[in-house]
């Protein structure tokens, strides 16, 4: 903004840029009412027991969503307290990022390396602000990483997925002879049973 000032940028590109601003700060804003409604215990005096009922009635709000503003709020505090400033001049990291660096962190806390890792994290999201697609392609498969029972069963829930669509696709291809649809139509019909079977002792498994 300083620097668009300086350069004697038009007002509706100053405008855009301070709107934008606003709109990325919401949630902080908007987690920052809602911990000081908790800490005062403001809703009593409102007529609700509770903030979740205070914030699914007046506000909208689902208990999830108060969890995951409050707990971010929470996080920027411990982590990145300068970002709460309405001044600040840099990129604001979304709910979700924060969301996610305080579920990675708190999760992997004790394991044998985390430091280099972790600190990288905290660089990606209260530095850099990427968003939360790129987080979780970078550090996922480090922080949390899939075992092969996972993926196996991440595999045949994609296969059954694509099955399905393509039974629901068959009727409406052209240029196939009914003969033929009915077989292909009988194959994947046969896919998807021995799919559902596989998903089933997948799921087994998972609960042993």
């Amino acid at each position: 903004m300083s620097r668009l000032v300086a350069e004697g940028a038009e007002p509706l590109r100053l405008e855009a840029l301070s709107v934008a601003k606003k709109f990325k700060r919401s949630w902080i804003e908007m987690a920052a009412v809602l911990v000081r409604v908790r800490q005062r215990e403001a809703y009593l005096a409102w007529g609700y027991s509770d903030l979740y009922s205070y914030c699914a009635e007046e506000l909208k709000i689902k208990p999830r969503t108060v969890d995951k503003l409050t707990g971010s709020y929470n996080t920027l505090e411990r982590h990145a307290p300068e970002l709460i400033k309405s001044d600040v001049d840099r990129p604001v990291p979304s709910c979700d990022a924060v969301d996610y660096f305080a579920r990675l962190v708190g999760e992997h806390s004790d394991d044998v390396h985390p430091e280099a890792v972790v600190a990288e994290l905290r660089h990606a999201v209260f530095d850099e602000a990427r968003p939360l697609n790129a987080l979780r392609r970078q550090f996922n498969p480090i922080l949390c990483p899939r075992n092969e029972q996972e993926v196996a069963r991440e595999n045949v829930e994609r296969a059954s997925a694509a099955t399905r669509r393509l039974l629901a696709l068959l009727p409406s291809l052209k240029g196939l002879s009914r003969r033929r649809r009915s077989e292909i139509t009988a194959v994947l019909e046969g896919l998807d049973r021995e799919l559902a079977t596989l998903a089933e002792r997948s799921q087994s498994l998972a609960v042993d």
